[in-house]
């Protein structure tokens, strides 16, 4: 029978949780696609002036994804601002998203190094997604939170 199969269980599994990845991915874009959709039509258009859509890449659980969100002129703080990244608590310039780097975090506290947690997440997204020196700054930048939190902590 062997001879009639050219794959194995396997190969059907890391077929099939790829697949899913990747219609999760999808469907990770389309919620946050629907939500810029929502606060554009709700917000406040003489203060938020709509200028163009710009592309944001995001690392997450469920692997990079590629956000297209609209970008407004907020004529009252004089600044540009992104309604989605501020209705969702994005900070500018982070790729990360919190639920991965919580994961990074944890792993690269319990594990042996910060090599080993990016070979976890490549053998888990069949590609590299974070370097070594990434997940080694996400755990200083948590570091530097945890110190800040318990200092003002009665």
């Amino acid at each position: 029978m062997k001879n009639h199969i050219q794959f194995n269980f396997a190969e059907i599994e890391k077929l099939v949780w790829g697949a899913a990845l990747e219609t999760f991915q999808h469907a990770l874009v389309e919620i946050l696609s629907t939500i810029d959709d929502f606060l554009m039509a709700k917000r406040d258009k003489n203060r938020f002036e709509y200028k163009e859509k710009k592309e944001r890449t995001c690392i997450t659980m469920l692997g990079p994804i590629v956000v297209k969100r609209r970008y407004y002129w907020d004529k009252d703080e004089k600044d540009w601002v992104y309604l989605l990244d501020q209705a969702l608590e994005l900070t500018k310039g982070t790729q990360v998203s919190a639920a991965l780097k919580e994961l990074v975090v944890i792993w690269a506290t319990k594990g042996p190094s910060y090599r080993d947690v990016r070979d976890r997440l490549e053998d888990f997204f069949g590609e590299q997604i974070l370097s070594h020196e990434k997940i080694r700054q996400l755990v200083i930048q948590s570091s530097d939170v945890l110190k800040k939190t318990l200092k003002e902590a009665p």
